[in-house]
C-alpha cells in the first residue's frame, strides 16, 4: 500500500544500547518533515492518475457523405391535352402554342396529326388551305429545331407539288434550303420572314376568322423552350 514506509518513519523507535535516542525537538523536526514529504508524493500521486471521462451528451460526429437537404425544382407543368375530336382549327391553335413555347417535339406531333386530318366538311377552301399549308410550314420548322432534317426534307419534298398555289409550302421549301446552306436556323428564318408579308397576308385573314392568331410578316420563329 502506498505510504506504508511513511508510518513506519513516524512510529515511535527503539533504540539500540549505547545509541543516544534524539531529543524532543528533534523528533518533533523529523515527523514535521515526513509529513510534508507525504503530502507532496500524494499530491504527485493524483496528478498522474488520467483524468475522469467527461459526462453529459456529446455530439455525433457528421456522417460522411451527409449534405444538407436541397430545394428540388417543381416538374414542368404537363401540357393540357387536345380534346379528341376537336377541329382542324384548334389542333392548329395548340401546335402554334407549343412551338411558341419551344416544345418543338409536342409541336411536331400535333402538326403531323393535324396533316393526317381530312378537311372539315363546311370549311371555307381558303381556311382548308391556309390549315393545311402553316401545318406543313409549321412541322418542318419543328422538325428542323429538333435536328430531324431528313424527315423534314420528306415534308418539303411531298408539298412541292402545290408550291405554286400554297404561299406556305413555297416558304417552307426555302426555310429548308436556306437552312441546308448554312445550318442555321435562326439565319434562315430571318430570310424566310422577309418574304412572307404579302405571301400569306390572305392566309392571315382566314385563320384569324377560325380564331388562329398569325403574323404573316413573322411566321418563322425559332422554338426556345423557356424556363
Amino acid at each position: 500500500m502506498p505510504g506504508h514506509w511513511l508510518a513506519d518513519l513516524l512510529a515511535p523507535r527503539s533504540f539500540r544500547p549505547g545509541v543516544s535516542p534524539p531529543n524532543a525537538a528533534t523528533s518533533v523536526a523529523i515527523r514535521r518533515l515526513a509529513a510534508w514529504l507525504a503530502l507532496v508524493i500524494l499530491a504527485l500521486a493524483a496528478g498522474c492518475q488520467s483524468p475522469p471521462a467527461p459526462t453529459g451528451t456529446t455530439a455525433a460526429p457528421p456522417t460522411a457523405g451527409a449534405s444538407s437537404p436541397s430545394v428540388q425544382p417543381l416538374p414542368p407543368t404537363a401540357p393540357t391535352p387536345v380534346p379528341a375530336g376537336s377541329s382542324r382549327a384548334t389542333l392548329l391553335k395548340a401546335a402554334n402554342e407549343a412551338l411558341q413555347a419551344g416544345d418543338a417535339a409536342r409541336a411536331s406531333d400535333l402538326f403531323q396529326q393535324l396533316l393526317g386530318t381530312p378537311a372539315t366538311p363546311g370549311d371555307p377552301a381558303p381556311l382548308s388551305a391556309a390549315i393545311l399549308g402553316q401545318a406543313t410550314f409549321g412541322n418542318v420548322l419543328a422538325l428542323l429545331a429538333l435536328g430531324r432534317e431528313d424527315d423534314a426534307r420528306r415534308l418539303v419534298d411531298a408539298a412541292r407539288s402545290r408550291a405554286a398555289s400554297d404561299p406556305f409550302a413555297r416558304l417552307a421549301a426555302q426555310l429548308y434550303d436556306q437552312y441546308g446552306m448554312t445550318g442555321d436556323l435562326a439565319a434562315a428564318c430571318a430570310s424566310v420572314n422577309q418574304q412572307a408579308g404579302p405571301l400569306l397576308a390572305e392566309a392571315a385573314r382566314a385563320l384569324d376568322a377560325a380564331g388562329v392568331a398569325l403574323a404573316p410578316d413573322r411566321p418563322c420563329v425559332v422554338p426556345t423552350r423557356r424556363g
